[in-house]
């Protein structure tokens, strides 16, 4: 059996690290409205606006549904690929921290005020029961 040369040896660990990279970056799901460039994470900018939109259309009155709807309208493809988004799916982003750069802290504060308030469940009790008196989505015009 012959050894490797150091040069041979170097590559076979560069491409080692190539393909532990690749697989990584599959694993690593970046949030919709981010792309990697040159090794380097930077916001999308179309895809930023529809971020930006979907928490203005929020903060305005609309329930998940009717995000739902509004994206369905405008033909815009859910970060999955698929057609339609779901209402998990614009929760989770409204949630998310990593659109304070894309949305700015006020208004993803206040896209948490509203979602605590909007939520049904009463975490203040034993056993986290349902709010006796339900969050009613007033008229809502895109």
């Amino acid at each position: 059996m012959r050894k490797a040369s150091r040069f041979e040896e170097l590559d076979d660990f560069s491409n080692l690290l190539l393909l532990i990279f690749k697989k990584v970056r599959q694993l690593m799901k970046l949030p919709y409205g981010y792309v990697l460039i040159d090794g380097e994470i930077t916001v999308q900018e179309e895809k930023a606006d529809v971020v930006r939109s979907i928490f203005g259309a929020y903060l305005a009155g609309a329930s998940l549904g009717k995000i739902v709807d509004l994206l369905a309208q405008r033909e815009i493809v859910s970060p999955t690929g698929k057609a339609k988004w779901t209402r998990a799916a614009v929760d989770k982003l409204l949630a998310n921290k990593k659109y304070i750069p894309v949305v700015g802290i006020e208004v993803y504060m206040d896209a948490q005020f509203e979602r605590a308030r909007r939520c049904n469940i009463d975490y203040e009790k034993a056993g986290h029961s349902r709010k006796t008196i339900r969050y009613q989505t007033p008229p809502f015009v895109a």
